[in-house]
């Protein structure tokens, strides 16, 4: 709900955004951002590809989590009851499932380079062209981008709540892999609780997900 909020903000606030993207791309970019993460099981895509998690085996250890949620919330959808889209033409409904499942593949951070260089590449020689279905579909994977990594941009007790809750998940990762035997994951690692440790490990990692990720997507 909260990536939806975000991406629904910036096609309100942007003219760019309101005047160009058509009611279909604007429907489907929000049912992207409320299914991206639907059913996530805690874990990152190395740690179920490691491990040989169903996940990864049945999504061929190719984005798996993305193409694990995108599957699993559009199985909800093959309940009558629940089909909103099934009043749609299926030109409309084959439109809407397309752009949904190429916005969720777009956050995993294994394609983040390619993607974010293919942005920016656009927009300094100024060949973006919204006229063109594939510019605005690349805006469209952009803004799921932008608002999937926005908590740090809000006001700071909402941005630490999510902080907190980030941290909590890499933790249990990190429990995870030292169970198994396996080498902990960066920042996974579990320091005492609320040591100098923990603030450092905190701090290094919000300092670097900020430098290196999302100041440089939401500046591009």
């Amino acid at each position: 709900a909260d990536v939806a909020l975000a991406f629904n903000h910036f096609c309100s606030h942007s003219s760019v955004l309101r005047d160009t993207l058509t009611p279909i791309e604007v429907m489907a970019g929000i049912m992207a951002c409320a299914m991206h993460d639907y059913a996530h099981p805690g874990r990152n895509n190395a740690f179920l590809v490691n491990t040989n998690h169903e996940i990864a085996l049945a999504h061929n250890d190719s984005s798996v989590l993305e193409n694990f949620h995108a599957s699993s919330a559009w199985q909800l959808l093959q309940d009558p009851e629940l089909n909103f889209l099934a009043g749609m033409t299926v030109s409309n409904r084959k439109e809407v499932r397309r752009i949904i499942l190429d916005m969720i593949r777009a956050t995993d951070m294994a394609k983040h380079p390619k993607l974010l260089n293919c942005f920016q590449n656009k927009m300094h020689t100024k060949s973006l062209n919204l006229i063109e279905t594939s510019d605005r579909h690349l805006v469209l994977k952009m803004a799921i981008k932008c608002a999937d990594i926005s908590n740090c941009s809000k006001p700071r007790d909402i941005y630490m709540g999510w902080v907190d809750r980030v941290m909590s998940e890499f933790y249990c990762q990190g429990d995870a892999e030292r169970s198994l035997g396996m080498t902990v994951s960066a920042f996974m690692d579990r320091p005492a609780p609320q040591s100098l440790e923990e603030e450092e490990v905190v701090s290094k990692c919000q300092t670097g997900f900020i430098t290196y990720i999302a100041l440089p997507t939401f500046r591009a």
